[in-house]
């Protein structure tokens, strides 16, 4: 078959980027369609059944591995060829999880050379969707390549598929990615029967909602003592008659200030969140999402003093030793963003002491031994900084 007889679709939000796909795969013989975002993408590849897919990872409404996942999904999509192209998530490990976990054919890394993308094409169209698994599984070296572990210290990788297992993944590692790469969408966690959707804008909680009762603003409200059970009843009651939002009910009946309420509504949040860092095992997925902006939540959190308090919570001392064995004899040195991330964290004196000793030439032992302070709350502190990459082991690598 011709390259004129091929259809390509590509899916890149870049207007630039796509324009110099098109116009140079157009001038190779191929046929271009193009989708800007995730779900014109969808809509697209069902419209058109393009030959291959050139398939960005960073997209609005709908990221590329969620494309990805539910093309493979449909009877058509199992055998179109399917490569995916990336500025962002560069390692080796992040390239083998999205071919073993989501069926992706190829990665490449942006910016590329044209001619290596249209060889990478021809390859794929010629031999099929076995041909180009050699360049995921294996590195320059040609050694296979491990997964990037999307446990402690290393996070980036988790982002792919935006979805997993809490048994392979902790909330704080979830919660810092969300922050690092300042996502806006809902993070869906499931556990049991219990399920919770918390929403985030810019990498910060701005809502929640729960199956879970307890996790409800008038039952936190009683529990805070805000409001009595007698008066709740009554106001639920107006609410439920009304149709109108139990916040607005609390405050045209002078139950509670707008200060008390946004107070309130902000720690119950926090602790709906806090509750997930106990549950033992269940599943997560974060969906991109811009309509989360509109939420009328300010947005008071801070996802960093989140994990660093539900790591104080939760994490007992033979927790954190163990997550630190590996790194105890490795130097500690401070990141990129160190002075501007640390400034925004709730530290007490002798925290920030702590921090002080970070210099690029001391071990993990020497900091906790010079410091001081009482061994779990050090290893806490040392272990949220080193998530959210704030502080990071030598030699480091991203």
């Amino acid at each position: 078959m011709h390259p004129e007889q091929k259809k390509i679709l590509i899916v890149e939000d870049d207007p630039t980027s796509s324009k110099i796909l098109m116009d140079y795969l157009t001038f190779k013989g191929f046929t271009t369609v193009n989708a800007k975002d995730g779900v014109e993408g969808l809509k697209r590849f069902l419209m058109e059944a393009p030959h291959l897919i050139l398939l960005d990872v960073l997209l609005p409404k709908l990221d590329g591995f969620e494309v990805l996942r539910r093309i493979r999904e449909t009877p058509q999509g199992r055998a179109v060829p399917i490569l995916m192209m990336s500025a962002v998530y560069k390692a080796p490990g992040v390239q083998l999880q999205a071919q073993k976990m989501w069926g992706a054919d190829g990665y490449i890394i942006k910016p590329f050379e044209l001619s290596e993308l249209e060889g990478k094409i021809t390859a794929l169209l010629k031999e099929g969707r076995a041909a180009l698994a050699a360049d995921i599984r294996t590195g320059e070296s040609g050694t296979e390549v491990q997964p990037v572990s999307v446990g402690f210290p290393r996070t980036a990788s988790l982002v792919i598929g935006f979805t997993g297992h809490l048994k392979d993944v902790s909330i704080p590692q979830i919660l810092a990615v969300l922050w690092e790469f300042k996502e806006t969408g809902a993070l869906t966690l499931e556990w049991g029967k219990q399920r919770k959707e918390i929403f985030f804008v810019e990498g910060l909680p701005v809502g929640a909602e729960s199956t879970l009762p307890s996790d409800g603003l008038d039952v936190f409200l009683i529990k805070l003592e805000k409001v009595p059970a007698s008066t709740m009843k009554e106001c639920m009651r107006f609410a439920a008659e009304s149709g109108k939002p139990l916040q607005n009910i609390l405050l045209s009946l002078n139950i509670l200030s707008q200060e008390e309420l946004e107070f309130c509504r902000t720690y119950n949040l926090k602790e709906t969140i806090l509750s997930c860092f106990t549950w033992p095992e269940g599943t997560y997925r974060f969906r991109h999402d811009d309509a989360v902006k509109s939420t009328l939540h300010k947005g008071l959190l801070r996802t960093i003093n989140i994990i660093l308090e539900g790591i104080r919570r939760y994490y007992s001392r033979e927790k954190l030793e163990a997550l630190f064995y590996a790194l105890k004899d490795k130097t500690l040195s401070l990141g990129e963003e160190f002075y501007t991330s640390v400034a925004e964290l709730d530290l007490d004196p002798s925290e920030r002491k702590l921090l002080s000793l970070v210099n690029g030439e001391r071990s993990v032992e020497d900091i906790m031994y010079m410091s001081g302070i009482d061994v779990t709350r050090a290893f806490s502190v040392l272990y949220t900084l080193l998530l959210l990459k704030i502080i990071r082991p030598l030699p480091y690598t991203d």
